[in-house]
C-alpha cells in the first residue's frame, strides 16, 4: 500500500461516497494483516476447544462478537456455571477503546447515513480501522472502505477460529511461527503511516509509556484505552450451546457494538472546533502506540526487533505486508539459528 504521507483532514472535506469499488478497495488493502488475523484465529480456536467452548459457541462468538482480545480474556473465565456478569463486563472494559475509534470516523461518517455508517462500524477492528483512517485521510472519501475491509476480517476470523476449534492441539506453539510478534510488527507498520511531525512522536511517547505503566500495574486491558487517551491528549498539545453461554456472547456482542458506535453517535452529535479535532487526529496514533508498546516489554528483544524492522520497511516502501513479512521473518530467522 503507497501513498503520500498521511495529512489531516481536508478544509474542505470531498464529498463521501459509498461505493463497491470502495469496498473492494478495503477487502484488498486488509490483506497484509490477513496472515496474523489467521495464526490468531486457530490460536484462539484451539484454546477456545480446551475451555470447552463447542463448536457453534465458537461461531456464534467470533461471528457476533468478532472482538479478538475480548475473545481471548474471556476464556478464562469460560467454564461449567458461568459468570456471565463478569464475562460482559470485562468484555465492555477490554472494548472501551472502540469509543475512541469510532469517534475518529465522526468527520467523514457524519456525512453518510446512519445505516452505512453504523452497519459499518459493527465490523471495525483494531487493523481495519486504522486502514481506514490512513485511506481516508489520503482524500479517497469513500466509507466503504471500512465495510469491505471488515469483511474480509470477519470471514477470515471465523473460518480460521472454527478451524482451530476442529484441529485442536495441533498448533501448540504459535512461537515456532513467529506468530507472537506479528500482530506488534502489523501495528508498527500502520503507526508510521500516521505520522504527522514532532506532535505525533510525542503522543507516541506518552501512549507507550503509559500503557507499559498501566499493563504492568492495573489487572485486565485498560492499557490500552488508558495508553490512547494519554498519549491523544499530549498530541493535541504538540474490537451446541447452552442458554448461559448464549446469553455471555450476546451480551459481549452488544457492548462491543455499543463500544464501536457510540464514539461516532456522540461526534455526530457534539459541536466540532480545531482543538478538538487535533485530539482527534492524534488518537490514531496514540491507539497504535498503546497497542504496540506492552507488546514489545513483554516480547523483550525480539519483538522489539520485529517492530523495529517492520517500522522501517514500511518507511522505506509503504508497504505494510511487505514490513510485517520482514520484521516477522527476521524473528523466525534469529530463533531458528538460536
Amino acid at each position: 500500500m503507497t501513498g503520500p504521507a498521511l495529512g489531516t483532514p481536508p478544509d474542505r472535506p470531498a464529498p463521501m461516497t459509498f461505493t463497491r469499488s470502495g469496498a473492494w478497495l478495503g477487502a484488498r488493502a486488509t490483506l497484509p494483516v490477513v496472515p496474523g488475523t489467521i495464526g490468531f484465529g486457530l490460536v484462539y480456536g484451539a484454546l477456545a476447544r480446551q475451555a470447552g467452548l463447542s463448536p457453534l459457541e465458537v461461531v456464534l462468538s467470533s461471528g457476533l462478537v468478532f472482538a479478538g482480545s475480548a475473545q481471548f480474556v474471556v476464556l478464562e473465565q469460560w467454564s461449567a456455571s458461568l459468570p456471565i456478569v463478569s464475562i460482559v463486563t470485562t468484555t465492555l472494559v477490554i472494548n472501551a477503546r472502540h469509543v475512541l475509534m469510532g469517534a475518529t470516523l465522526a468527520p467523514w461518517f457524519s456525512r453518510l447515513s446512519a445505516r452505512r455508517a453504523y452497519g459499518s462500524v459493527a465490523l471495525m477492528a483494531d487493523e481495519n480501522w486504522a486502514l481506514t483512517i490512513r485511506d481516508l485521510r489520503q482524500g479517497s472519501g469513500n466509507g466503504a472502505f471500512l465495510l469491505g475491509s471488515g469483511l474480509t476480517l470477519i470471514v477470515t476470523w471465523l473460518s480460521t477460529t472454527v478451524t482451530g476449534r476442529a484441529i485442536g492441539s495441533a498448533i501448540d506453539d504459535p512461537r515456532a511461527w513467529g506468530l507472537d510478534v506479528a500482530f506488534p510488527a502489523i501495528f508498527a507498520a500502520l503507526l508510521v503511516g500516521m505520522w504527522q511531525g514532532r506532535a505525533s512522536l510525542l503522543g507516541w511517547v506518552v501512549a507507550a509509556v503509559v500503557a507499559v505503566a498501566a499493563a504492568r500495574w492495573l489487572p485486565g486491558v485498560w492499557y490500552i484505552l488508558l495508553g490512547g487517551l494519554a498519549g491523544s491528549l499530549a498530541g493535541r498539545c504538540a474490537m451446541q450451546t447452552s442458554s448461559a453461554a448464549l446469553v455471555a456472547i450476546l451480551g459481549m456482542a452488544v457492548v462491543t457494538y455499543a463500544t464501536r458506535a457510540s464514539g461516532l453517535w456522540l461526534m455526530t452529535r457534539m459541536p466540532s472546533s480545531p482543538r478538538f479535532e487535533r485530539w482527534l487526529r492524534a488518537v490514531p496514533g496514540a491507539i497504535l502506540a498503546a497497542l504496540i508498546a506492552p507488546a514489545i516489554v513483554d516480547g523483550g528483544g525480539l519483538a522489539a526487533l520485529a517492530v523495529l524492522i517492520a517500522m522501517i520497511v514500511v518507511a522505506r516502501t509503504g508497504s505494510v505486508l511487505a514490513a510485517t513479512l520482514l520484521g516477522v521473518g527476521a524473528v523466525v530467522l534469529v530463533r531458528f539459528v538460536w
